[in-house]
């Protein structure tokens, strides 16, 4: 776009959200202002932007992550449990606790393999019958194991959001001027006990 363009698409944008100001006049004086919308303006500004988000699938899924991106923006550091998709972000929730589910998965599997080779070696029938304790005892330590690493990768990854969206919040109200005081002048900030 040509430079000489760009405040006219400026004044555009804020003439289709913020309307137009009119003055009105009585008597031959302007005696006020009003503000006036043109709300089919608003919707085809509102049209245009979809277009926009459409035509670039990268920003919706960026936009899913917003609180995860502000974060990373303001220096939250990943922690080593959770792996990185790219340099700010770690992978999803649902990624990070389905790859600790299947983890556990593996290693019951291992623990299943290791018991077929133990009972071939010794010339036993590998597949256990229905009333095999040892094969109950193994299937309900892979169910409490596979249990027990989604609820931890869960909570890992919701403590590193947790922490994420208080870091983005603090710096939001450090920012922010009107943080500090509501418009009656009292503070938004819990009020401290006496000392």
């Amino acid at each position: 776009m040509p430079m000489a363009y760009r405040p006219l698409g400026h004044e555009r944008h804020t003439t289709k959200t913020d309307g137009i100001e009119e003055e009105i006049w009585y008597r031959g004086e302007v005696v006020g202002t009003r503000r006036r919308y043109d709300n089919r303006l608003l919707l085809a500004h509102v049209a245009r932007l979809d277009k926009l988000a459409e035509a670039n699938p990268g920003a919706q899924v960026d936009a899913a992550r917003f609180d995860e991106l502000l974060a990373g923006v303001a220096g939250v550091p990943l922690p080593d449990e959770l792996p990185q998709r790219d340099a700010d972000l770690p992978i999803t929730r649902v990624e990070h606790v389905k790859a600790a589910c299947d983890r556990a998965d593996r290693a019951a599997q291992r623990a299943v393999d290791e018991l077929e080779q133990a009972r071939c070696e010794a010339g036993v029938d590998a597949s256990g019958d229905a009333d095999d304790p040892e094969w109950d005892a193994l299937e309900a330590a892979a169910e409490a194991a596979w249990n027990r690493a989604h609820a931890r990768a869960a909570r890992e990854w919701d403590a590193w959001f947790e922490d994420a969206c208080a870091t983005v919040d603090r710096a939001l109200r450090t920012l922010s001027p009107l943080s500090t005081s509501s418009p009656g002048g009292a503070s938004d900030e819990a009020p401290q006990p006496p000392a």
